[in-house]
């Protein structure tokens, strides 16, 4: 199975400018190899980046002991449904914890 990696904003910036710098050197026939050397260097160390933050993002979990948690595929439909939705329940019920998990 491969990886695709997203660059981030910096990363893709700075990947278009070695890989424009690539280009032209080719183009013009000049020596091109320490370039795409750089270029390739920059995509795995990017490559590695992404993967490593997306390995830092925690695992969503619903404490099943929270009202709002016991229903959240009822919750969920609701949010799909419906443009507004309005969910009442107790303190601590998990209200401000849970939906905005709900909801991503």
């Amino acid at each position: 199975m491969s990886t695709v990696a997203v660059l981030g904003v910096r990363d893709e910036r700075r990947a278009r400018q070695l890989s424009e710098r690539l280009e032209d050197r080719r183009r013009r026939g000049l020596p091109h190899a320490r370039e795409a050397e750089s270029l390739d260097a920059h995509l795995a160390a990017a490559a590695q980046r992404t993967l490593e933050r997306a390995a830092r993002i925690p695992a969503v979990t619903y404490p099943e002991e929270l009202p709002v948690a016991q229903r959240r595929e009822e919750i969920i439909a609701a949010l799909r449904a419906h443009p507004v939705v309005v969910v009442c329940g107790e303190t601590g019920s998990g209200k401000t914890t849970q939906l905005p998990k709900l909801c991503i």
